[in-house]
């Protein structure tokens, strides 16, 4: 049988890993939840212009695709961005109201597009 030091030792590290798993995995869903949001809100209030996928052309040739978006702007950068479009538009794009909430989300999901190893 085993010494119960090395025992309760053993039991304390499994709850221990356990713990940190949950928390790792609850941050990970926060993240995965914002990206998904993102996609929905872009689908919705920004696909008419622009493609928001992954790969496509955008509707409005003169409407950068998110996937190009994604490197050209920092996360903060695309924040600010989103920002200014709500309160006055951008170019040819009218204003659009945007809630901080949905534009963390927005931001979620066109960082998900950059390619991988891109430290924009």
């Amino acid at each position: 049988m085993a010494d119960p030091t090395v025992r309760l030792f053993s039991i304390a590290m499994c709850g221990l890993t356990a713990a940190c798993s949950t928390m790792i995995g609850a941050a990970r869903g926060d993240d995965v939840g914002a990206m998904w949001r993102g996609r929905s809100l872009a689908d919705s209030r920004c696909a008419s212009c622009h493609a928001v996928g992954a790969r496509g052309q955008s509707a409005n040739p003169k409407a950068p695709t998110f996937a190009v978006i994604s490197t050209r702007y920092s996360e903060p950068g695309l924040g600010r961005e989103l920002e200014g479009i709500s309160a006055v538009g951008h170019y040819e794009m009218p204003a659009l109201e945007i809630t901080p909430h949905d534009r963390s989300a927005i931001v979620a999901y066109i960082v998900s597009l950059r390619p991988t190893g891109q430290l924009r």
